[in-house]
């Protein structure tokens, strides 16, 4: 598969962030969106073939090699320990990209917890340009640090005298262009790293002039759906992108749902 001057041999898997105790759930993209992995970030090439699927991975030993890696090399890999670094995760990315597949047109990044609806999410970026700016999601505006000490959250003022983050996508699940996530690289080399990784790349932006964008179809804080209804009606969720939160079975269920042939939801469900 290939896009701008990036080649990669995959069958359609990505991952991310996941130790071997999660491995067992990794089964989702490649099986149910893929075609048989997991996510944090993945790469969606635009200019003919379908999703790759990349993980970026801190492993104890970096000799040692995953058999998601022996079976499909869709593993990006860095010698770190895999604590609560997302953060530098996100950095060393884009950096890859930078240097490997600099012609990448989008780049969707989502927790290994969502439901994502590729074909909308495809639709999306039909209508979208890579070569301008894009960052579209659950957008959090006037939200500051966590000054709970208690929470793995925790910014100490040291670290972050202000009281506010730049607006930001949540990290849950964001949508960018190739031209976006280059930015964010450029300007990444001049940031300090910030432990609150979306938040990081709302900084990044601000110092490059730009700001993120609010998507309805991106939801995740979840949807409402009222208490005499099916929480798992396909009806709710064929019209969105991306849905948190979602075990593996749910969203191997879901996915069938909402291309079940059949499926009569009466009329189009639109969310506000």
């Amino acid at each position: 598969m290939q896009w701008g001057n990036c080649t990669i041999t995959l069958p359609g898997r990505h991952q991310d962030g996941l130790g071997p105790a999660l491995w067992e759930g990794t089964g989702r993209l490649g099986g149910v969106w893929g075609g048989g992995g997991d996510s944090q970030l993945f790469a969606v090439p635009w200019g003919g073939g379908g999703p790759s699927w990349v993980l970026g991975w801190g492993w104890p030993d970096p000799g040692s090699r995953h058999p998601e890696q022996r079976e499909h090399r869709d593993v990006l890999r860095w010698a770190f320990s895999d604590t609560f670094n997302l953060t530098l995760k996100q950095v060393l990315f884009h950096a890859w990209l930078e240097q490997h597949c600099p012609g990448v047109h989008f780049v969707f990044n989502g927790d290994d917890d969502v439901f994502v609806n590729t074909d909308n999410v495809v639709r999306f970026i039909k209508t979208s340009q890579g070569n301008q700016h894009l960052m579209v999601g659950y957008l959090l505006v006037n939200t500051g640090p966590i000054r709970d000490r208690g929470s793995k959250y925790f910014v100490p003022k040291q670290l972050m005298p202000s009281g506010l983050y730049p607006p930001y996508c949540s990290g849950g699940g964001m949508l960018m262009s190739g031209f976006t996530a280059r930015v964010i690289y450029r300007k990444s080399q001049s940031i300090d790293l910030f432990p609150i990784d979306d938040a990081y790349l709302g900084m990044c932006l601000r110092k490059a002039g730009l700001r993120p964008a609010s998507h309805n179809g991106i939801r995740i804080g979840g949807i409402y759906v009222p208490h005499n209804r099916d929480s798992f009606d396909p009806c709710y969720y064929r019209e969105l992108l991306v849905v948190h939160r979602f075990v593996s079975y749910e969203t191997a269920a879901m996915w069938q749902a909402i291309h079940e042939p059949h499926l009569s939801c009466g009329r189009k469900v639109i969310f506000s």
